[in-house]
């Protein structure tokens, strides 16, 4: 069973303060099964990378050498994205970003567990029936 990775999970792989059982348990799960993402994960990545470099917890080689180990994991970025109207409209009911109903979206369809962090993500999660990685299952 492949998972729907989020970005919060990802990072937390990253950084010795946000990494718990929780997390740890989604790598060694991702790192067996693999993990699907949206087409917006890079980006998401990128910008949390690079805010944590802005903010003083890592360094630009830090950068490269965390974006290479993401790389190292087996991560497919989904090939057809999501409707924008179909983002809005999820994201509009869920109370979430567009951003987390691109994950929600992706997991719903794909029938796959969510691994996320993010819990006013998990919650909608739960409330469309999409197991979430330790947090909740339906």
């Amino acid at each position: 069973m492949a998972y729907v990775l989020d970005c919060s999970m990802a990072i937390a792989w990253q950084f010795r303060d946000e990494s718990d059982a929780l997390s740890d348990r989604a790598l060694h799960a991702i790192k067996a099964a693999g993990a699907i993402v949206p087409q917006l994960w890079p980006y998401e990545i990128a910008n949390a990378l690079v805010v944590a470099e802005r903010r003083g917890r890592i360094t630009a080689p830090d950068v490269l050498d965390i974006l290479s180990s993401l790389a190292d994991l087996p991560i497919t970025t989904e090939d057809r994205a999501a409707a924008p109207s179909e983002l809005a409209e999820i994201a509009r009911r869920q109370g979430i970003s567009a951003y987390d109903a691109a994950y929600l979206e992706l997991a719903s369809r794909a029938r796959q567990t969510l691994a996320t962090r993010d819990q006013r993500l998990a919650a909608a999660a739960a409330r469309r029936g999409v197991a979430v990685i330790g947090l909740m299952a339906p």
